[in-house]
């Protein structure tokens, strides 16, 4: 457990020079050779991770029970951390994760993902348990060590409380850490034979705290029959001691001051009673946390030179010596694929409610769980050496195939609350605008009509007859290709705006949208030829909104024409009722823009709008069906419905 502060990158354009006319004319022939420059490993990569951090904002979400959770892939982040930030004044928890990519443990594949999903339940739980003064607590690092690894028992016990099938998931991951950690009797051998008494009782301090993280965390010493039998009953003491106080804490987990307060005693307490006055836990990363969160970083996996192998059998050293001590699986006791939370299809119903039919997470709602069966038991273990069907059937999910027919766009992997673009002032005039879109019909009164009207009669004579035109969105497809070059940037909260809230309310009147486009993606240098949505998938939902609110105006050109002829196929395939263009009207081969816009026109009917003064007269040279500009952000909705409006 870490406290992150929240960092915003910005980005500077650079803008390219336009090309010569014979590149501009190579440029067309060589868009679907571009398309294949990416090999299809890294695609699937790309495909993989954006799946992972989808499903992660998920369970993050799901299971700290909040919805202000922000989950984050960043460079450089080794470990598993979380921490508050504002963001546009609304408090958010920010859980850190490592880069997939990047993440190189002696554990690959599925193995990789167990020791992932533990880490992300982990983060979770504290959003979830932990205190806000927890965070930042300890007036030196041993006193922030001890209260972390303290606090991180605690929520663990309380998530597999609630979460009853993460109890193997949280084995695996504790025999991990028991393989990947020192010997706690080669440690103490060492600090016996070291030079000096400052550097002996150095070194005995730290085999003793070193005893005491294993001990309460996976229940095992690694090496404890090295140990004399006073520090092994020191040991044993101390860590029942703490036990039997986190167990009076479950009393009071609804009362965070008083579970501060209690951490913080306790914290001096083991420190008093393990003799541990100037001790200082060796780290390997420079985040906050714990000692014992560095296990599952890469850095401290290459410092211990840790070989699969030697991690293979370390680990089933733990599961032997925990299987001697676990409970035989009665009948009537053996946790059920319903009975636990565990189940996909139950959380696929939850989530219809929250957020989308589409989503599929492993996990199930809270059970009531009889008394005692959170004792390990022997099916636990074998659980835990196999991985359960639930999380298997996770990790296929997040490797799931796909056809991809816009090749040349990546799925987005970053995602950041939306809730500070959705525009209320926006929406409503958006609403409003869509009325009769949203009614299905539209009344037309005059002299002639289709029926007489009574009470049109009575108010005007002259215009008694109505007539009613059938006048709806619904199933009407919309594809938008948004400009996020660098020239935007001044503009792009309020272009977020625009996008996130019409995006919402087109979905909500029955419209099947799709959303394109080039730019930047925050928490990262990557600039790229970005999908949000496509029309593949059925609804727009939270998190293409959160994905969208990820952008950043960064592209360092407006490659408009390529971004067409990449879409061409995918137009022609779908032939939108109408694609919108959002932009700010200069695109770097204007001759190629007008060149490809008169192409997708026999496909699409072909519509822009910009933010910027004199946008709209810039864009009029390009042959759109329809054109129009806006300075301000609020200005859009009326006009944009008439953009998309039936000719």
């Amino acid at each position: 457990m870490t406290y992150k502060k929240f960092v915003r990158q910005s980005y500077v354009q650079v803008r390219r020079k336009p090309t010569s006319g014979k590149l501009r004319a190579m440029s067309t022939k060589t868009s679907t050779i571009r398309q294949s420059s990416q090999t299809a490993a890294v695609k699937k990569q790309q495909r993989f991770v954006a799946n992972l951090m989808d499903l992660s904002r998920f369970l993050a979400r799901y299971l700290s029970g909040k919805n202000n959770v922000m989950v984050s892939a960043r460079e450089g982040t080794q470990g598993y951390s979380i921490g508050k930030t504002v963001v546009k004044g609304k408090e958010f928890y920010n859980i850190n994760v490592p880069n997939w990519q990047k993440y190189d443990l002696p554990l690959k594949g599925f193995d990789k993902y167990r020791i992932y999903r533990s880490g992300l339940w982990h983060e979770s739980m504290h959003a979830k348990y932990t205190p806000d003064k927890v965070y930042t607590h300890g007036d030196d690092q041993l006193e922030h060590d001890v209260t972390n690894v303290i606090e991180d028992r605690r929520i663990e016990d309380l998530g597999v409380e609630e979460w009853r099938g993460y109890l193997p998931e949280r084995l695996y991951t504790n025999a991990y850490g028991y393989a990947l950690r020192p010997d706690v009797g080669d440690l103490w051998q060492e600090a016996q034979s070291a030079p000096s008494w400052v550097e002996e009782d150095m070194g005995m301090k730290r085999a003793r705290y070193e005893a005491f993280l294993q001990k309460l965390l996976t229940g095992k010493i690694k090496g404890e029959k090295k140990l004399p039998d006073a520090e092994r009953d020191r040991i044993n003491f101390v860590v029942k001691k703490v036990e039997k106080d986190l167990e009076e804490m479950k009393k009071h987990k609804d009362k965070p001051g008083e579970i501060y307060g209690w951490l913080s005693n306790l914290t001096k307490e083991v420190i008093k009673d393990l003799d541990l006055k100037d001790f200082a836990p060796s780290r390997v990363s420079s985040w906050q946390g714990s000692s014992w969160d560095d296990t599952f970083t890469e850095k401290y996996a290459d410092q211990q030179q840790a070989k699969p192998s030697d991690i293979k059998e370390g680990m089933e050293e733990y599961f032997d010596e925990v299987e001697k001590e676990a409970e035989p699986t009665k009948p009537s006791e053996k946790p059920s694929e319903k009975g636990t939370k565990g189940t996909t299809e139950d959380t696929e119903k939850t989530e219809t409610e929250k957020e989308s039919e589409e989503e599929s997470t492993g996990i199930v709602e809270p059970s009531e769980i009889p008394e005692g069966i959170l004792g390990i038991t022997k099916e636990d273990v074998r659980k835990a050496r196999e991985g359960t069907d639930q999380v298997e059937k996770e990790y296929n999910q997040v490797q799931k195939e796909e056809i991809d027919d816009t090749p040349y766009f990546v799925p987005l992997s970053t995602a950041v609350p939306p809730e500070i673009f959705r525009d209320q002032k926006f929406i409503t005039k958006m609403n409003d605008a869509l009325r009769e879109w949203k009614t299905g019909r539209r009344e037309i009164v005059g002299e002639r009509g289709a029926r007489l009207s009574i009470p049109h009669y009575i108010r005007n004579q002259e215009e008694p007859f109505v007539t009613r035109i059938r006048k709806s969105a619904r199933g009407r497809k919309i594809l938008v290709v948004a400009d996020f070059s660098g020239s935007m940037v001044d503009r792009e909260e309020d272009y977020k705006k625009a996008l996130i809230s019409s995006m919402e309310v087109l979905d909500g009147i029955g419209s099947k949208t799709a959303l394109f486009g080039f730019g930047g993606e925050q928490d990262g240098d990557r600039k790229i030829f970005f999908r949000i949505k496509r029309f593949e998938d059925p609804k727009w939902k939270p998190t293409h909104s959160a994905k969208t609110a990820a952008l950043t105006a960064s592209y360092n050109s407006t490659p408009t024409a390529r971004a067409y002829r990449a879409l061409e196929g995918y137009i022609k395939k779908h032939r939108p009722d109408v694609t919108v263009t959002v932009t700010d009207g200069a695109p770097d081969h204007p001759n190629e823009v007008a060149e490809v816009v008169k192409d997708l026109k026999r496909h699409t009917r072909m519509v822009a709008f910009g933010i910027g003064p004199g946008v709209d007269e810039n864009l009029k040279q390009f042959g759109y069906h329809k054109v129009f500009g806006v300075e301000n952000v609020h200005d859009v909705p009326p006009k944009l419905v008439r953009l998309m409006a039936p000719t």
